[in-house]
């Protein structure tokens, strides 16, 4: 009696737990047909578009060509001419992913493809040819789309001077690249250390990615691919360039000019000197006391009016600080005869 009460609730949970979607050989088969495509999270999406995409073939199961996502490949109907490596070949309830193809084939035998045969079941490779055999007349090649990546200098708060590069392809900063995703280009910016842009001379500080990735140095290599972050086929690299401050060091030796030396970072220099300061950072300079035709100069002050012979000097434009000296006559011994007076 208790069993014929409980009855109508128990079928629903009998269905539930005995479902297939449920069992954990299909989870990842549901997850194959998503809405987003790696490389993030680890999964492939279906056999072909995991070849498509680099993956680990292993990693993959079986893939039907309605699983495509349209997102990240665009299609046109089946020609053998036009079938070339990479591709992927689709059928009404298979698909296979072109490893081998001449340029315009004319003969499916001319092309080599590898496909799983279902779920959890063996990779093959095989000719297209052979594929059509079991799977009928294919319909549609897929063919992942080229996605655009822009590359451009920061200076500051000012952007796009100078030039930057995509694997040799050179450009006006800011440049838009077209790009197969999964691809690893050659990005780097071509302004040198000790350029002049914008008034001031740059050294490169490092490129950062609008994942948020940083740090890349000035020529890197990197996998063009998109995260979950809703800026799927959109690729940007910014490599940031710091102001080098051209800080102008002198003397003063009055009624002489600029002569002497002056210690810059406990290294000694000849003046004038110039100094390259990059934004952010300063220097130690200390005025050095010396002996000129016969005079001794020793240390007054500085053009900023500091009395202290060591300054740290923190630009933040080009600028010139100059060393005023004083000078007096070195001490003359004055002798007569039978010795010094």
């Amino acid at each position: 009696m208790y069993f014929k009460k409980l009855f109508p609730f128990l079928i629903p949970l009998f269905l539930f737990i005995f479902n297939p979607d449920f069992c954990e050989g299909n989870e990842h088969k549901v997850k194959l047909y998503d809405e987003y495509l790696p490389p993030h999270g680890g999964n492939c999406h279906g056999f072909a578009m995991g070849k498509a995409f680099g993956f680990n073939e292993s990693e993959c199961d079986a893939m039907k060509i309605s699983g495509i996502i349209s997102y990240y490949f665009y299609s046109n109907s089946y020609n053998i001419s036009n079938v070339r490596y990479g591709d992927i070949i689709g059928f009404s309830n298979h698909s296979v992913f072109v490893t081998s193809a001449p340029g315009n084939p004319s003969s499916e035998d001319q092309i080599q493809v590898r496909h799983k045969l279902g779920e959890n079941k063996s990779i093959k490779s095989n000719t297209l040819q052979e594929v059509i055999n079991t799977y009928g007349s294919p319909n549609k090649i897929w063919r992942k789309k080229n996605w655009t990546v822009k590359i451009y200098n920061k200076i500051n708060n000012v952007d796009y001077f100078g030039q930057v590069s995509l694997s040799g392809n050179i450009k006006n900063s800011p440049a838009t690249y077209s790009v197969r995703p999964t691809s690893y280009p050659t990005i780097t910016t071509k302004v040198n250390d000790y350029d002049v842009l914008g008034g001031y001379v740059q050294k490169f500080s490092k490129f950062v990615r609008n994942n948020g990735s940083t740090n890349f140095p000035r020529t890197f290599s990197d996998k063009i691919i998109y995260e979950k972050d809703g800026i799927h086929g959109f690729c940007e690299y910014v490599a940031h360039l710091r102001k080098m401050f051209i800080v102008t060091l002198k003397n003063s030796y009055t009624g002489v000019g600029c002569k002497g030396t002056i210690k810059v970072d406990g290294s000694v220099k000849n003046v004038p000197d110039e100094e390259f300061v990059e934004q952010t950072h300063d220097i130690i300079v200390s005025a050095q006391n010396s002996t000129y035709n016969n005079i001794i100069y020793t240390f007054d002050h500085w053009s900023n009016g500091s009395r202290s012979s060591q300054i740290t000097i923190s630009p933040d434009d080009n600028c010139t600080y100059t060393a005023y000296f004083k000078g007096k006559p070195v001490p003359l011994n004055v002798t007569q005869c039978g010795g010094p007076v």
